[in-house]
This record gives structure tokens, C-alpha cells and sequence, in this order.
């Protein structure tokens, strides 16, 4: 069961709508690399594996300087303007060249077993005094996908992730789940809150 839930992602899409104020010096904190499709279920950085045939997994790749601050990495999406779809995060790894930074995964309900026993896992972890600080704002019209994970009480619990704690510049890949149909569009955007970062094309 554990392992079920550590590796399985099934991708729904739900509306979310919260508050949080986005650090106005942010863009100049990332610098974007590239960006490209990836497998569905081999990842040496991703920690999960993706099943469904409509859909694709893509990574975008920054530098982060996080200028001696805790960078909320949790504030990332891709939006597509032409669909009105705008994707959370599904994963996400931060390196140096040598080891790098933790991030913690948190479930943003507290997941149960078909007999209503808290799921314990070393994926993720319930904690409702950590906010999930992703936003809706300047976006209420598009619908919002994310990634869930399905448990056997029948919930489909999304997750988020905590600050990163990092003294010096690190690497990001962030990884999406976008619907196949929505791939021929020549650009989607990078946002971080509410402030776009770059344009992207896979």
C-alpha cells in the first residue's frame, strides 16, 4: 500500500482559491534553462511515476538564487492561456551539483485507509499548520489541474510543497502533467504566483 501511494498519480482537475502576497523581486531570483516532454515513468530526479494515456509529463528546468531567503517553490505553474487551463506542480527536485536542498511534500488533506485509519507515508506528510501558499489570484477564470493521489477510503488527496531552505543558487526541475490534446499549442507560460516568468514550448 505505501509503495502504491508513494509511486501512483492520477491527474484531476479541481478549482482552488487563496490568498498570498508574491515577493515583487522574485523574476529577477529565476533564470530559465529549458524545457522538454520526459517519461511518463522513468525520471532519475522525479519521485513519482504517471499513468494515463491522455496525458504528458514535461519538465521546466531554472536556476534558483534564492538571495539568502527561504524561495517558495510551492508558487510555480504553467498556465495555458488559449485552453484557460493553468497546471500546479506534480513534482519537483532542487540540486547542486553536489546534493541539494529538501523539499518537503505535504498532503493538503489527511489521507485514510478504507477502514479510516490515517495513511502514513514517508512520500508526504499532513501538517495543517504549513499553508499551501499556491494562489488563484488574477486567475479565477481558468480551470486549475492538478495532480491527486487515490487512496482506498476513496479520496483524491493533492499535495504541495513546503519552503525550500537554501543559502545558494540551486537547480529546479519542475514537473507538470498536461493534457496530450493541449501539446500543439506553441506556448504555455511560466508563473510564479502571480508574476509570469518566460514563455516555454515543448
Amino acid at each position: 500500500m505505501r509503495r502504491l501511494i508513494q509511486y501512483i498519480l492520477l491527474v484531476t482537475a479541481t478549482f482552488v482559491f487563496s490568498q498570498k502576497e508574491i515577493d515583487s523581486n522574485v523574476v529577477s531570483q529565476i533564470r530559465f534553462l529549458k524545457s522538454k516532454k520526459v517519461s511518463k515513468l522513468f525520471n532519475s530526479r522525479a519521485k513519482t511515476l504517471v499513468y494515463g494515456k491522455d496525458i504528458q509529463r514535461v519538465i521546466v528546468r531554472c536556476v534558483i538564487n534564492p538571495n539568502n531567503k527561504d524561495f517558495d517553490i510551492n508558487a510555480f505553474s504553467l498556465v495555458d492561456r488559449k485552453n484557460k487551463v493553468r497546471y500546479r506542480l506534480s513534482d519537483v527536485s532542487a540540486y547542486y551539483t553536489i546534493g541539494g536542498p529538501k523539499i518537503k511534500r505535504y498532503w493538503r488533506e489527511q489521507p485514510f485507509d478504507k477502514k479510516g485509519k490515517p495513511v502514513e507515508s514517508f512520500y508526504a506528510t499532513y501538517d495543517d499548520t504549513v499553508i499551501d501558499s499556491f494562489t488563484q489570484d488574477d486567475f479565477e477564470n481558468f480551470y486549475l489541474s492538478e495532480s491527486t493521489f487515490s487512496f482506498t477510503s476513496g479520496q483524491k488527496v493533492a499535495t504541495y510543497f513546503g519552503l525550500v531552505k537554501a543559502k545558494k543558487k540551486f537547480t529546479t526541475d519542475l514537473y507538470f502533467v498536461l493534457n496530450k490534446k493541449f501539446l500543439k499549442i506553441k506556448e504555455y507560460e511560466l508563473y510564479h504566483g502571480t508574476k509570469k516568468i518566460t514563455n516555454v514550448s515543448f
